[in-house]
């Protein structure tokens, strides 16, 4: 959680991070190195395309076209998923032994766990470098007649195993001016610095925050790792030194969960 890794800058604030992700808005991540053609990192070769890789990687030759909302659908849920019988079931474990106490829950959502890591958002690597959050800018402000300090904050990754790749996370947060201790923040994902220096509308969302004493701030998911088939790039990238993911790697959902 954000919030977690900015205690060391940012613990004059005594801003405590609560959990709530809003908004997805992503623009490409900046500082991606030495540029090729038409914006490519020099160490990407102009032929790569990262779809492509990974179809290549998991031998699938060939896509089903997706729902087109201009054409009738006719897909039926009798026979849309012929699957679905094999999906494994929730309450037996992997060695078939059926769970059947709350003692063995653990076990069995560990297993789980797994699965998802390994076949849908993909595994957080070990060796993530290390970010060091740097206070850009401070600007007092008021809204809805509360008094406010807004902080922008730019995490700066260690590039040093990969210099060609910078990661500058982009985030920002507003907290009532008088809060005495730590507060709640409720975090929005959102492009480049986010929100103004108040809360906006008398009812919005951040403004509902103010009022109840809490804080709310922004973190641009794209500064973390872009949504796009630059997945060579941004943290994925640094972290695999701008080599290609393999099939069980995290992806940019598991990205922005991280960041």
């Amino acid at each position: 959680m954000p919030a977690q890794r900015w205690s060391g800058s940012v613990a004059a604030q005594s801003v405590l991070g609560v959990l709530a992700v809003v908004l997805l808005v992503c623009e490409s991540s900046p500082g991606q190195g030495v540029k090729g053609g038409k914006g490519r990192p020099d160490f990407i070769p102009a032929a790569y395309d990262d779809y492509q890789n990974m179809l290549e990687q998991l031998g699938i030759r060939k896509m089903r076209k997706g729902r087109d909302a201009r054409m009738r659908d006719t897909s039926d849920e009798a026979t849309a998923n012929p699957h679905k019988e094999t999906m494994p079931d929730l309450m037996t474990f992997k060695d078939g032994t059926k769970l059947k106490s709350a003692k063995q829950w653990p076990k069995r959502r560990a297993e789980i766990v797994d699965d998802f890591e390994r076949e849908v958002y993909g595994r957080i690597p070990r060796n993530i470098p290390k970010v060091k959050w740097q206070v850009v800018s401070t600007v007092e402000g008021e809204s809805g007649g509360i008094a406010t300090v807004t902080r922008k904050l730019v995490g700066h990754v260690d590039n040093s195993a990969f210099p060609k790749i910078k990661v500058a996370i982009q985030a920002s947060f507003t907290v009532p001016r008088n809060a005495a201790g730590r507060v709640p923040i409720i975090l929005q994902f959102g492009g480049g610095f986010g929100g103004g220096f108040g809360g906006g509308r008398a009812n919005s969302w951040m403004q509902q925050a103010l009022n109840q004493g809490w804080a709310y701030g922004t973190i641009s998911p794209g500064s973390i790792q872009p949504d796009s088939n630059r997945l060579r790039e941004g943290i994925i990238g640094l972290t695999n030194k701008g080599e290609p993911r393999r099939p069980d790697d995290w992806g940019a959902l598991r990205a922005w969960a991280w960041g």
